[in-house]
């Protein structure tokens, strides 16, 4: 199994209940170009002489519910990417544990995962419904590009998401999609958009675990474990280790399909 990384346009798999979110014209700008290009990373493969599976990240075009390419072997993340996956309180839990030398009920009451997550939502997903519709408006401005700094603040020695920076940058990406479309097109996109993202198991699947998430969690594991300085990549091994399986369902069922 290989991960495709630089796909973020290519269309992705959606459940099948959902309806995908139509574009202002009618079709998924530059959509052609982008299954291209995948399809020539897949046809370097000799699918006949090794089987394989071929991960990508949901992106944009998961949360618009966009329709996959029909490519075979190729299987998109029922999230916005795969690191969406490993955010399990469980194994949170665990690695503070580990770092500081705590009990397991005093390291749940350290972290306070739910208080946590409520500083997520629903402000960066409503930031992210607004990534999304302004992705489909107009390709070329920053949207996830922005990185998480562009939306925290330093309190004290701890680095937390400032809310006032949320709203600053939704709305300017609203504006923006508003002038591109005019507003009633665009207040459109966002309540389709919008009405995706509450139909969905884990609304935080809407928001990029790889480039907002895992990184707010960095700030979080460094609040609850002094000295601790959470590299990103040992973080996602440590977090693979103990996370829990089950919300990796998806992509079981994918190899199961492909065996």
């Amino acid at each position: 199994m290989r991960r495709l990384e630089g796909l973020s346009d290519d269309p992705a798999i959606a459940p099948a209940s959902a309806e995908p979110i139509p574009s202002p014209d009618h079709e998924t700008p530059g959509a052609g170009s982008h299954t291209r290009r995948t399809r020539v990373r897949l046809r370097q493969h000799n699918f006949k002489a090794r089987r394989a599976m071929f991960l990508i990240d949901g992106d944009f075009e998961w949360l618009r519910a966009e329709p996959p390419p029909n490519i075979p072997g190729l299987v998109r993340v029922d999230a916005y990417c795969i690191e969406n996956l490993l955010l399990d309180s469980r194994a949170i839990i665990q690695i503070v544990m580990e770092e500081a030398v705590l009990t397991e009920d005093q390291a749940a009451a350290c972290l306070d995962f739910q208080s946590w997550l409520k500083t997520i939502d629903p402000s960066l997903v409503d930031l992210f419904i607004a990534f999304a519709a302004l992705n489909l408006a107009d390709r070329t401005q920053p949207t996830v590009g922005e990185g998480v700094g562009s939306v925290v603040a330093q309190e004290g020695r701890a680095s937390r998401i400032d809310q006032s920076k949320v709203e600053a940058l939704r709305r300017q990406k609203i504006e923006h999609g508003a002038r591109t479309l005019g507003k009633e097109k665009f207040d459109a996109l966002l309540v389709a958009v919008r009405q995706r993202v509450d139909a969905l198991p884990d609304r935080l699947h809407a928001v990029s675990g790889k480039h907002f998430l895992i990184p707010l969690l960095q700030f979080r594991l460094r609040e609850c474990c002094s000295g601790f300085v959470p590299r990103t990549q040992p973080l996602r091994i440590r977090l693979v280790r103990h996370c829990n399986v089950e919300r990796f369902s998806c992509i079981a069922r994918a190899l199961e399909a492909l065996a």
